[in-house]
Formats: structure tokens, C-alpha cells, sequence
């Protein structure tokens, strides 16, 4: 009797460190892989850029246009456990 409560127990363990391991070992190799093997981005040569676009809708049956600059700048990019942000 105890040894087949101890197998139950032992199964139910296996099982749920089968699925921990599954949950988390993708996020631990993502977390060491972007640590210590992807480098560093350069600084990118282009750090401000404007763009002029136009949108032309209509709006109950009246023809809206706006015309705009968008103006982008980039201030720094960082590797974030290999994932680069701004």
C-alpha cells in the first residue's frame, strides 16, 4: 500500500516537473542566449528621420485631407535579454 502511494506521488511530481520544465526551459534559453551570445547593435547612422504622408477620408459624405510630417527620432537601442528595444 505505501509503495503505491509513494509511485502515485512520484508520478504526480514527474508530471508537473515535465510541465514546469516545458513552460520554462523555452524562456531560459531565450534569456541566455540573448545574455551572452547576441551582440550589442551599433548605433544606427540614422537617428532622426521625417516622413510627410497625407490621409484623405470621408466623413459623411465630405472629402477630409490632413498632410503631416512625421518626425521620427531614435535615441538609443539596447539588447534586452535578446530582444532589442528602443
Amino acid at each position: 500500500m505505501k509503495k503505491r502511494v509513494f509511485s502515485i506521488i512520484f508520478i504526480i511530481a514527474m508530471l508537473i516537473m515535465l510541465m514546469f520544465g516545458c513552460i520554462a526551459a523555452p524562456w531560459t534559453y531565450m534569456f541566455l542566449y540573448g545574455k551572452y551570445v547576441v551582440a550589442e547593435p551599433k548605433r544606427p547612422e540614422i537617428i532622426k528621420e521625417s516622413f510627410p504622408f497625407t490621409l484623405v477620408y470621408k466623413l459623411k459624405g465630405k472629402k477630409m485631407v490632413i498632410k503631416d510630417t512625421m518626425i521620427c527620432n531614435i535615441q538609443e537601442v539596447e539588447n534586452c535579454n535578446g530582444i532589442f528595444v528602443q
